[in-house]
């Protein structure tokens, strides 16, 4: 009976953990933003560009450019950066006003998510192409994390271009990533994901 008992004991433990798993990663909400189709597509091929391209270590050399493009100087982190960059660069090469890009002028990825809170639609969890996947430490305020979705799989796996991210060769810089949304990344977890209505192109 103790056996038995305490094998129940491990089991209902193991349930609990899961449920508060799977309770943190459907906390998580979508946000929906308008963005021009061509922004949207203009962007991905510039980010898609900028794949396999290493930083100088300590977040310097291309790092450099995608923190000026928010204003910080280098050695900041630059995940943030490296996604508004290639936004910045589409309006440019498009000759379209600043105004055209959807996601906040920020090195924090925690703010594109407040950002997009506060003026998007709030929507149904599920990811899609073009989607930002924003995840956040517990208890920080700052540390947190963006990649941009390339394509979608099942339960959950999705792959991503992220910026500040381990590539294969074991360099810091740009790289695709395999990501599951209710995954932890080390210390991170979902904090949301900010996606985009297209709108007509003017």
């Amino acid at each position: 009976m103790r056996r038995s008992y305490g094998s129940r004991r491990v089991y209902c433990a193991v349930c609990t953990l899961i449920l508060i798993s799977f309770s943190q990663a459907f906390s998580a909400n979508k946000y929906v933003l308008k963005c021009r189709s061509d922004v949207l597509t203009e962007s991905e091929k510039i980010m898609l560009s900028q794949v396999g391209i290493p930083e100088i270590p300590k977040n310097r050399g291309i790092a450099e450019v995608y923190l000026a493009s928010v204003g910080l100087e280098a050695g900041n982190p630059y995940c943030a950066a490296g996604q508004y960059y290639c936004y910045l660069q589409a309006v440019r090469k498009l000759k379209l006003s600043n105004k055209n890009i959807p996601i906040a002028k920020t090195g924090l990825s925690r703010e594109i998510l407040s950002d997009a809170a506060s003026r998007g639609k709030l929507t149904a969890f599920t990811a899609q192409r073009h989607d930002l996947i924003i995840w956040r430490k517990t208890g920080s305020a700052r540390q947190g994390h963006i990649e941009r979705i390339v394509s979608t799989g099942k339960a959950g796996w999705v792959t991503t271009v992220g910026f500040n991210v381990k590539m294969a060769d074991g360099r810091e810089g740009v790289s695709f990533k395999k990501r599951n949304l209710y995954n932890l990344i080390g210390k991170l977890r979902t904090a949301g994901i900010v996606g985009f209505v297209e709108v007509q192109n003017d």
